[in-house]
C-alpha cells in the first residue's frame, strides 16, 4: 500500500519536462507514471495525504481557491486509483478560521459532495490536529 503525500506530485512533476509551461499537466503525467509503476512493483496506490488548510476559512475568495484545488486532488486520486483524501484539522492561524461549527461542517460536506460526485466515489477522512483539534476538544 502507498500513501501518496501532498507535495509527492508537485516535487515528482518538476523534474518533468513541461512543468513550468503547464504544472498541473506535469502533475497528471507524474500520476499516471507514479500509478504504472506502482502496479508494476504490485503496490496499491490508497490515500491522498494531506489537503490542508480548508475548513472554515474566513476568506471565501481563498476557500473557493482550495475548492478549485480540492477539485483537482480528486482527478489526481482518480488516474492514481485513490479512493481517500485526507484532511488534517485546520493548521491555519486561529483569525484566519472561523470557530463556527456550521461553517466547518458546511465545508466539509462541500469537499464530500465533490467526492461524491466521481466514480467510484473518493471518500474524505479528516485527522484532529492543529487549530481544529483545540475546537473539537473544546466542545
Amino acid at each position: 500500500m502507498l500513501t501518496w503525500w501532498s507535495r509527492t506530485p508537485q516535487n515528482y512533476a518538476k523534474t518533468l519536462p513541461g512543468f513550468t509551461a503547464d504544472p498541473r499537466e506535469a502533475i497528471r503525467d507524474a500520476a499516471r507514471q507514479t500509478n504504472r509503476r506502482a502496479r508494476e512493483l504490485g503496490l496499491v496506490c490508497a490515500v491522498l495525504d494531506a489537503f490542508e488548510g480548508y475548513e472554515g476559512l474566513l476568506d471565501r475568495a481563498r476557500h473557493a481557491q482550495k475548492i478549485d484545488e480540492f477539485k483537482f486532488w480528486v482527478e489526481i486520486a482518480g488516474i492514481l486509483g485513490i479512493e481517500q483524501i485526507q484532511i488534517p484539522a485546520a493548521f491555519n492561524p486561529a483569525e484566519e478560521v472561523s470557530g463556527e461549527h456550521d461553517v466547518i461542517v458546511a465545508d466539509l460536506r462541500e469537499v464530500c459532495d465533490i467526492g461524491l460526485s466521481v466514480s467510484p466515489a473518493v471518500k474524505v477522512s479528516q485527522t484532529g490536529t492543529g487549530v481544529g483539534g483545540e475546537l473539537y476538544c473544546k466542545e
